[in-house]
C-alpha cells in the first residue's frame, strides 16, 4: 500500500500560517521523496529563493552544497521518526548570491494516523552571531599568541578575583602547568612574609575597582624567590560592565639588590663625610687658633713690628682660606646630618634685625675688600622663634654670596614684617642668575657658571633651602629691579 504524502495544504491547516511566515526563523517541509511541500517567507529570507523556485522540486537539486553536509542521513533519519538538531553549518547559494551559516531543527512529520510522511525543519539564520564569535576567537586567539610571546609575565582573572588565565611567561616562571596556578593556585608561590600583604592589597584594590601596583617575592622553578612588580587594572567589556582584572608581571630582583647596594653605599658615604668632617676640623681649629696667636705677637711685640707689615697679609690670607675651608667642612657635616635625619633644631626667641647687624658686622672687612657695602634698612626689630645659629648661617650664606658674586657694588638687605611672617630680602646689583638655572639653584651639588668660577661645592643654597624649609618658611630668588639677584627668605614667627 502506498504511503499518504504530506500536504502542503494539510501542514498549513494544522500549524497557523502567520507563525510559519511571519517568525524570524525559516521554516520549510520535504516529503518522504525530498520534494519540498513548503516554504516560508523566512526562508526566502535567509536563501534568495522564492517559494515557486523551490516547491515541488528536489532539496538536493536545488540546494547541491546540501549533500557535501550530510543531510540527506539527517533525512532518513527523521524519516525514521528521529528528531534532530544540528550545529552551525555554513551554506553559500550561487543562484542568489547569499551565503553564512545557520542552525536547524528537523522533526518527522507525520499523519493523522501517526505514520512519518515528511520532514519539518526550523532553521535559524546565526551568520551575525558566527561572525561575531568567529571575531572574538581570532582576537581572543590574537591576544593570547601576544600574551605567550610576551617576555613580561601576564594574568587575568574573573568577576570573582579568581584567576582564569597566564602567559607562558609565567608559567616557565613558576614551573607549573596552567591547571595548578587557575584560581588561586598562583598563590602558593607568595613568599609567607609577603602573602598577607600581597592578598589585602590584591582584594582591597579588587573591592574598589582600581589599579594596583605591589612588590612581593615570588618562587621560581628552581626553588628560589625572586621579587616581582605585579601591576593590575580593572578590565570592562564594551557595555562598561566590569569583568576582572589584567595584569602583568617583572622580574625586578636585580634592581631591588642594586637599590640595596646603593643604599648601602650612600650610608657609607655618609658616614665617611661625618668622620672625614669632625677629623678635618680638628687640625684646622688648631692652625687658626695658631694664627690668631701670630697676630696677637705682632701687635704685643716691637721687635715684630718690622716683620709684621710683610707678615700680616699673608696670615690674612692663610686665616681667610681656613675660614674657608672650615666652611667647607661645616657644609659637609650639615649634608651629612640632613642625609642622616640628625639635622635638628634648637628653637628659642631672638630678633633677626640684630642678627642681621651682627652677621654684616662680621663681614664688613670682607665686603670691603670685594668693594661692596652692606646696606641694611626695614624693620628696627622683628622677634620670632628660631634656632639662632640655623638663621644666622642663612644669613651670612646670602650675604656673602652677595659679596662674592658682585663685587663692587652695594648689597642690600631689608627686613619686614608682613602679618605673621617675617620677611628678609638680600638683593645685590651683579650679573644675576639666568631664569633657566632659577629653579635649580637650591639643588644640591647645582652650581651657576659663575659659581664654578669661584669654587665651591654647590652646597650652601641647599642648607639654605633645608633650613628655611625646617623652620616651616620659603626661600626663593629673582632678578631684582637692578638686573642683579635678589633672594627673598620668608620665616613664620612662631614655628
Amino acid at each position: 500500500m502506498t504511503s499518504p504524502k504530506i500536504s502542503a495544504g494539510d501542514l498549513v491547516q494544522r500549524i497557523p500560517a502567520d507563525l510559519l511566515n511571519l517568525s524570524k526563523e525559516g521554516y520549510f517541509a520535504l516529503d518522504r521523496d525530498y520534494k519540498y511541500v513548503f516554504w516560508s517567507a523566512g526562508m526566502q529570507k535567509l536563501t534568495g529563493m522564492s517559494q515557486k523556485e523551490v516547491v515541488g522540486r528536489n532539496a538536493f537539486d536545488v540546494f547541491p552544497f546540501l549533500q557535501g553536509l550530510g543531510q540527506e542521513h539527517i533525512f532518513n533519519r527523521v524519516l525514521e521518526g528521529e528528531t534532530l538538531t544540528t550545529p552551525t553549518r555554513p551554506f553559500h547559494i550561487p543562484e542568489s548570491g547569499k551565503s553564512g551559516h545557520f542552525d536547524a531543527c528537523y522533526y518527522p512529520y507525520r499523519s493523522v494516523n501517526g505514520e512519518v510522511t515528511g520532514v519539518l525543519a526550523v532553521v535559524t539564520d546565526v551568520s551575525e552571531q558566527k561572525r561575531v564569535a568567529d571575531l572574538q576567537l581570532e582576537t581572543e586567539n590574537r591576544f593570547r599568541n601576544m600574551a605567550d610571546s610576551s617576555p613580561v609575565m601576564l594574568w587575568m582573572s574573573g568577576k570573582d578575583a579568581m584567576c582564569t588565565f597566564f602567559n607562558q611567561s609565567w608559567l616557565e616562571f613558576s614551573g607549573k602547568p596552567l591547571e595548578k596556578e587557575l584560581g588561586v593556585g598562583w598563590a602558593a608561590g607568595v613568599h609567607p612574609v609577603d602573602f598577607q600583604r600581597c592578598m589585602d592589597t590584591y582584594l582591597a584594590c579588587f573591592n574598589e575597582r582600581r589599579p594596583f601596583e605591589m612588590e612581593y617575592r615570588l618562587l621560581r622553578h628552581d626553588g628560589t624567590y625572586r621579587w616581582i612588580l605585579d601591576r593590575g587594572t580593572p578590565r570592562y567589556s564594551p557595555s562598561q560592565s566590569f569583568e576582572g582584572y589584567i595584569g602583568s608581571c617583572i622580574d625586578i630582583t636585580e634592581r631591588k639588590q642594586l637599590e640595596e647596594e646603593l643604599r648601602k653605599s650612600i650610608h657609607v658615604r655618609e658616614e665617611f663625610l661625618s668622620i672625614a668632617s669632625h677629623e678635618l676640623k680638628t687640625p684646622l681649629t688648631s692652625l687658626s687658633l695658631q694664627i690668631q696667636i701670630l697676630e696677637h705677637l705682632f701687635a704685643k711685640d716691637g721687635q715684630l713690628s718690622a716683620l709684621a707689615d710683610q707678615l700680616k697679609p699673608m696670615v690674612r690670607v692663610a686665616d681667610r682660606q681656613l675660614r674657608h675651608m672650615a666652611n667647607l667642612i661645616e657644609n659637609l657635616l650639615d649634608i651629612s646630618r640632613i642625609q642622616t635625619g640628625n639635622f635638628k633644631l634648637d628653637p628659642a626667641e631672638m630678633d633677626l634685625s640684630k642678627a642681621i647687624k651682627e652677621i654684616a658686622g662680621r663681614l664688613t672687612e670682607l665686603a670691603h675688600q670685594a668693594g661692596c657695602k652692606i646696606v641694611i634698612s626695614g624693620a628696627e626689630s622683628v622677634v620670632g622663634q628660631w634656632d639662632r645659629s640655623r638663621i644666622e648661617q642663612v644669613l651670612s650664606n646670602l650675604i656673602t654670596n652677595a659679596i662674592k658674586y658682585a663685587p663692587g657694588g652695594p648689597i642690600s638687605v631689608r627686613l619686614d614684617r608682613e602679618g605673621r611672617l617675617a620677611v628678609l630680602e638680600v638683593e645685590d646689583e651683579g650679573p644675576g642668575i639666568d631664569p633657566n638655572a632659577q629653579p635649580t639653584i637650591f639643588s644640591k651639588f647645582q652650581q651657576g657658571p659663575r659659581s664654578k668660577k669661584s669654587g665651591g661645592l654647590g652646597l650652601g643654597l641647599f642648607i639654605v633651602k633645608q633650613i628655611v624649609d625646617s623652620h616651616g618658611g620659603r626661600v626663593s630668588v629673582r632678578t631684582g629691579a637692578k638686573k642683579g639677584s635678589l633672594f627673598r627668605v620668608e620665616l613664620p614667627l612662631a614655628n
